[in-house]
């Protein structure tokens, strides 16, 4: 599993900009999406899993379908990185949200998708092992540095 400055990136997955991935599940029909290592690091506990959306419902591409409450730092909006129907949400969070943290590329997924228009928006994701997420990562990881040293300081 590549790593960029201590965050795990599994070669199986697909990122967009909001540190949330995707990847075939086990059935190979539907997708699987979750937060990333690097964004579950940087979350205090995560005391609540809200998805706006239901089963059967469409999430859209680069669009908001929920939130993660997480303890001393708010929430963070979940934007999906496909467009699809929603197939399955993991209910096992509603008690068990800190699965999130445990296992955040496995048993802490978020919700699966039958994705529509899969082609067109994979090629808008990014891979770990690429040259244009490390950078971009690396950048991120500069970023979240930055303001939490401006929460620091305050």
């Amino acid at each position: 599993m590549p790593a960029i400055d201590g965050y795990d990136f599994p070669e199986d997955v697909l990122i967009n900009e909001h540190n949330l991935w995707t990847k075939p599940a086990p059935d190979g029909e539907n997708y699987a999406i979750g937060i990333t290592d690097f964004a579950q690091q940087n979350l205090d506990s995560i005391t609540f899993v809200e998805i706006v959306l239901e089963e059967g419902e469409q999430a859209k591409y680069n669009r908001p379908f929920g939130a993660l409450l997480a303890s001393g730092k708010g929430s963070i909006t979940l934007y999906s990185p496909l467009t699809g129907e929603i197939v399955e949400i993991n209910e096992r969070l509603d008690d068990e949200p800190a699965l999130i943290k445990q296992d955040c590329y496995g048993e802490g997924w978020i919700m699966k998708i039958k994705p529509s228009k899969i082609e067109e928006e994979t090629d808008k994701l990014m891979a770990p092992g690429s040259e244009h997420f490390k950078t971009w990562q690396l950048k991120e990881i500069e970023r979240v540095k930055k303001i939490n040293e401006e929460l620091k300081n305050k």
